[in-house]
């Protein structure tokens, strides 16, 4: 899927979901925050914007930093050295 798909995709998830919620609540942000749903509906938000923010992290910062191969930046993986002997 193109990148540009994947955003068309989570921006359409978010607005269908601030629609769901205005109707659900009567169109009063008031009466969707003093309710159980309202409730629930901040803990789901707080956790959809924790995943979008690792996935930003993910595709922005650490793969752009292994694209690269920059050593001794701290994304950069450490050098292998040889393994010797049985146990290893």
């Amino acid at each position: 899927m193109a990148a540009s798909a994947r955003l068309i995709a989570v921006t359409l998830v978010v607005l269908s979901g601030i629609t769901n919620a205005g109707f659900r609540s009567g169109g009063s942000l008031a009466k969707l925050l003093d309710s159980d749903y309202g409730d629930l509906l901040l803990k789901k938000i707080a956790i959809v914007a924790a995943m979008l923010a690792l996935a930003y992290l993910n595709r922005f910062v650490c793969a752009e930093a292994a694209r690269r191969g920059n050593e001794g930046t701290p994304l950069s993986p450490r050098p292998q050295t040889p393994r010797t002997g049985a146990g290893l």
